[in-house]
Order: structure tokens, then C-alpha cells, then sequence
């Protein structure tokens, strides 16, 4: 495949996803930089959206009780509404876990982030 080839096919994978729902983020948790998130808006089979991703920990001890919140933005950047969410279990050393988070109301774009949490003591989850 040639280079223009490539650029042409990641034009229109670009547009197809933007019709579908929004891209994948991998984004800092703005809590610790060792828990990242990646994520993407979801449409369950009922039409609802949600917020359907995992929670990565690039640290050597498991993250414990993983909370997060889900901003709904309007174009212009401000908050519409939040929807609360949680990781289930832990989120092992060095691995990541899935999470869901069901959101009330579409806007424009998404913030995530991660609330609270806490390190287990040594070993794995």
C-alpha cells in the first residue's frame, strides 16, 4: 500500500468513526500519571450510550477501588451533566481492567477521569 494509499484509508476511517460515535482516547487519569484511561463512546443495543473503556496501571502494585466521573460536554466546553462510575475489582500491576459507565444525556464531546482509588499492599489482585 502506498504512503497516499494509507493517508486516504485513515482519511475515511476517521470519517466513518466520527459518524459512529467518538474515537478512542487514551488519556492521563488526572489523579496519578501510573492510571491512564482509554476509552470511547458506545451505543448499547437498547440505543443508550455509555462510556466503555479500561483503566490501565503502568505501576507494580494493584489499584484498588478505582472510581471515576464522566463529564458530558457541550460544544463549547462546559459541563452539561456527570455520570459516576466504578472499575470493578482491581486493576492489576502492570495490566488494566474494563470498565462502563451508562451516560444520561449526549453532548458534543466527553471528559473522564479518575476520582479516587487506592494502591493494594504488594503482590497482584
Amino acid at each position: 500500500m502506498t504512503r497516499l494509499q494509507r493517508i486516504i484509508m485513515g482519511a475515511v476511517l476517521l470519517v466513518l468513526a466520527g459518524t459512529h460515535g467518538a474515537l478512542a482516547t487514551i488519556s492521563p487519569s488526572g489523579i496519578d500519571a501510573r492510571l491512564r484511561l482509554d476509552w470511547e463512546v458506545a451505543q448499547t443495543r437498547a440505543g443508550r450510550l455509555e462510556i466503555q473503556g479500561y483503566a490501565i496501571n503502568d505501576y507494580m502494585r494493584p489499584a484498588m477501588n478505582v472510581r471515576l466521573l464522566v463529564e458530558t460536554l457541550d460544544s463549547t466546553g462546559h459541563t452539561t451533566d456527570r455520570a459516576y462510575g466504578f472499575v470493578v475489582g482491581a486493576v492489576p500491576a502492570l495490566s488494566r481492567a474494563p470498565f462502563v459507565v451508562p451516560l444520561k444525556t449526549a453532548g458534543a464531546s466527553y471528559r473522564i477521569s479518575i476520582t479516587t482509588f487506592t494502591w493494594k499492599d504488594g503482590g497482584s489482585a
